[in-house]
């Protein structure tokens, strides 16, 4: 009996050392190596929509026949209603419906469907069952059955179904605008119109160019691959819809085993948020692994491997293959900064590196057991990466000089509150880690040291954190700048109402997310972690987080932040009684009484208020008259008090937008001869009739010397194709047999510093031609580049209005950008150095950019 319970415990804890004791168990599915096998069409290698394709059909969304796809066949329409019920993981209810059906009395129709929804159904028999189906749960109308299913379906017609079926919250009235952008918007249907809006905003609805117009023709059809390219976009919806988790990590091991006589392979996995996983593959089971735009099994797997994977359960659906595979390597240098989550190093090289930590991160100093909380700035340490993760810190202490302090080597730690141009340099004020507020003088030329490159004083913005380098505790004259990693930028705002809190997580139903200037919905019930060092206040008083659940069903205002482990909440208001909205320009601020004007209302605001500008949670000190805000109140009294404060005003770069015309002022000789131009020098032009763009508005100011380098980029624009002009050329024109003579007096857009260093010139047309009377400021974040043919998609865009000074929601989604100057950090660059995420500043007419500024 002792031998039995000996070998009985030996193969319970080798078991639970195979799968990972702790670790999340996963599995494979039946279907894998059949979808695969089914993904692999000869018609699909070329088309532009090949990785979709796959994807799809290895999740079981899209189908081909046989060993073809066909992708530019026209979709019918119930073809996509089944391919929309499909990817909302509602094909097998549908399936189960038409069993009900077939069962009731009667027995079927020859068509295999009885005592349907409607007896008006014009579909192929396969397909009768699932338009009942999708009538029968309110997906369809009872009209709907009289669409010609057979046909050829409309575009509008899919997007509606698409937006429904993924849980896109449809949004309405004076809050569009994104289909604005497309010329043709009035063709669509009014009521398919609330959904297509919000898809155009995901991306999942590009249009496509037509002349100088964007269109979307929504009565025309579209094909199958179309179609895959939508549903691959909104797959994040859908799977949200169906309960698929999502997750990231490496595959630390592998190792192979039987159960019962049967093979099964097991590969461990470390993920990006500290937790483990294996992935459990036994014989006739496995799972879908997408490599670049191939399709196989998990035999491709190996160590070192980064992957995501979808889950739904205990069964994997989908693995993602991500680039880079098991790389390791050492990387030495001085710590620049740290939080929770990432770490900044300037490496022996002197360049400065950041690398995400994990709470799991092993650390040891001087070769003893440390954490995270002993990384501190100024020490060496050695990183091991794998796959370009920090696997393991090594600190290296030096205690042989106590005491001494470089010059330089003092700091001050703090969050930009303002920066103005003053004199040859700036103005910084800094809201300091104590909770002072302190001024500061900075050259133009500080080194500025940012996360992943070194960065110049006019990448710092309002709402930074920042290192200031003093070289004595008495200077306001800082030598060095160092900005902070992401830790702590908003992610989101959202609004719910309280459920409960337990285990660090913070439960919340009909949770809204402000997005460009309205709330949409974002989740019926979901639970956010709180960081460490989050501030918490309930009508103002301040809270711990143990607290909350003495105040369930209030309704909280919450900020997510780039945290330790992902983001979580930063900051949280929860306050009685009714919301009050006031959406105005801030007239004023009284700092000493604590007051906001905002339009005619005079808000109070205190301690818990909080302020979110340009994705940065700052106090109410760094607010600044003049920028529109929408301020969220509650009533204390008779007054209203200010509890979250979010500005709508974009912090423009620190570079200036002139526009005008080049000089053209003719020098005589004295028998009336032109023999040259004034105002057109080696290193300097001049610009008349021009003007500056300021706060999204343009002011005049006359005649502008603006100078010119040898990095200056000079685009001639007045003919297609554009073409560039060189620094010898462009000043050429003051002579007067110079071949650049055509540009005397053209309209251009200019882009400098804030000394008025010429970076870029866009020449775009004659002065009475153009002058840019129709031209329009946005500012959005770039959702995708197509440098092929010269087009940015936009996201969140907002438009200046000159008639009410002020920004509102933008139509536009999609630019032109062939004939626009393009410059980012400072630099001419193409669109090939444009990713998406970035904040983009544009000016432009129409669809057509012609400066496009890059954050």
């Amino acid at each position: 009996m002792r031998r039995l319970i000996a070998i009985l415990l030996v193969v319970i804890l080798s078991t639970l050392q195979v799968l990972g004791f702790g670790a999340q168990i996963y599995q494979g599915t039946e279907q894998a190596k059949y979808l695969v096998e089914l993904s692999r069409f000869k018609d699909i290698e070329n088309n532009w929509a090949k990785k979709p394709i796959k994807v799809l059909t290895a999740l079981s969304i899209f189908r081909g026949y046989g060993d073809r796809f066909y992708p530019d066949r026209i979709i019918t329409y119930e073809e996509a209603l089944i391919v929309a019920l499909r990817a909302a993981g509602q094909e097998e209810n549908a399936q189960r419906y038409m069993q009900t059906l077939k069962s009731r009395p009667g027995g079927t129709t020859s068509n295999g469907v009885q005592n349907r929804q409607t007896a008006a159904i014009n579909a192929d028999p396969w397909a009768y069952g699932y338009v009942d189906y999708a009538i029968s749960k309110g997906i369809l109308s009872k009209a709907d059955a009289t669409i010609p299913w057979t046909k050829p379906a409309q575009r509008q017609v899919v997007a509606y179904w698409l937006a429904k079926l993924a849980g896109v919250a449809p949004i309405y009235g004076t809050e569009q605008g994104a289909i604005y952008n497309f010329s043709d918007w009035r063709d669509i249907n009014e009521v398919y119109a609330p959904y297509i809006e919000p898809l155009v905003r995901i991306g999942a609805i590009k249009g496509s160019i037509s002349g100088n117009s964007l269109k979307f023709r929504p009565e025309d059809s579209l094909a199958r691959n179309e179609m895959a390219s939508m549903v691959y976009i909104l797959l994040p919806y859908f799977a949200k819809v169906q309960g698929i988790v999502s997750k990231g990590g490496i595959i630390v091991r592998t190792s192979s085993r039987y159960v019962d006589n049967a093979p099964v392979k097991d590969y461990y996995i470390e993920n990006d948020d500290g937790s483990r996983a294996v992935i459990e593959i036994k014989q006739d089971f496995d799972v879908p692994v997408l490599n670049g735009d191939d399709i196989d099994l998990t035999s491709w797997l190996k160590n070192g491997d980064n992957i995501t994977y979808y889950a739904k359960g205990n069964n994997i659906l989908f693995i993602e293959l991500n680039a880079g595979s098991n790389n390791a390597n050492r990387v030495e240098g001085v710590i620049l900064d740290v939080s929770q989550d990432q770490l900044t190093l300037e490496d022996s090289s002197g360049n400065t590196r950041i690398y995400t930590l994990s709470k799991y991160t092993p650390v040891d100093v001087n070769g003893l057991a440390g954490s995270l909380s002993d990384l501190k700035y100024g020490q060496s340490v050695s990183l091991k990466l794998v796959n370009g993760r920090v696997k393991s810190i090594s600190v290296y202490i030096d205690n042989n000089n106590p005491g001494y302090v470089t010059p330089g080597t003092i700091r001050v730690y703090g969050q930009v509150l303002d920066i103005i141009k003053s004199g040859d340099g700036y103005a910084l004020r800094i809201y300091t880690q104590n909770g002072d507020i302190k001024d500061y003088y900075v050259s133009e030329n500080i080194p500025v040291l940012m996360p992943q490159k070194t960065g110049s004083i006019q990448d710092v913005l309002r709402g930074d954190f920042v290192a200031l380098y003093l070289d004595s505790l008495n200077s306001a004259t800082p030598s060095k700048i160092a900005v902070q990693s992401n830790y702590g930028q908003v992610v989101a705002v959202i609004k719910g109402n309280i459920k409960g809190y337990a285990n660090g997580q913070l439960a919340l139903s009909d949770v809204k997310r402000y997005e460009n200037g309205t709330w949409v919905d974002e989740s019926g019930y979901a639970f956010y972690g709180i960081s460490n060092d989050a501030k918490l206040y309930v009508d103002g008083n301040k809270i711990i987080a143990d607290d909350i659940n003495n105040y369930k069903s209030m309704r909280a205002y919450a900020v997510l932040t780039n945290n330790y482990g992902g983001s979580k909440i930063g900051y949280l208001n929860v306050f009685k009684g009714y919301e009050y909205t006031y959406e105005y320009t801030l007239s004023s601020i009284d700092y000493a009484a604590q007051r906001i004007t905002v339009g005619n209302n005079v808000l109070p605001y205190n301690s818990s208020t909080a302020v979110v500008n340009s994705d940065r949670l700052m106090p109410p000190e760094g607010l600044v008259s003049g920028e529109d805000l929408l301020v969220i109140a509650s009533k204390d009294g008779n007054n209203s008090i200010a509890r979250l404060v979010l500005v709508e005003t974009p912090q423009w770069p620190p570079y200036m937008i002139f526009k005008g015309n080049i000089v053209a002022d003719a020098i005589k000789n004295q028998y009336g001869n032109i023999i040259g131009y004034n105002g057109i020098y080696d290193d300097r032009f001049e610009l008349v009739k021009s003007y500056i763009l300021k706060s999204g508005q343009w002011e005049k100011t006359g005649d502008e010397y603006l100078y010119l380098n040898n990095d200056t980029n000079i685009v001639d624009n007045t003919s297609t194709p554009g073409r560039s002009i060189t620094l010898r050329d462009f000043t050429s024109m003051r002579y007067n047999d110079s071949n650049m003579s055509y540009l005397r007096g053209k309209f251009i857009y200019v882009v400098s510093d804030a000394f008025n260093n010429t970076i870029a010139i866009n020449v775009v047309g004659d002065a009475g031609d153009f002058a840019g009377s129709g031209d329009r400021i946005t500012t959005a974040y770039i959702d995708a580049v197509d440098a092929g043919n010269g087009l940015l998609s936009l996201k969140n865009a907002r438009d200046y209005s000159q008639f009410k000074s002020s920004w509102f929601i933008s139509g536009a989604d999609m630019i032109n950008v062939k004939k626009a100057v393009i410059v980012k950090n400072g630099m001419p660059v193409g669109l090939n150095d444009i990713n998406p995420g970035d904040e983009a500043f544009i000016v432009r007419d129409g669809s057509i950019g012609y400066v496009v500024i890059v954050r």
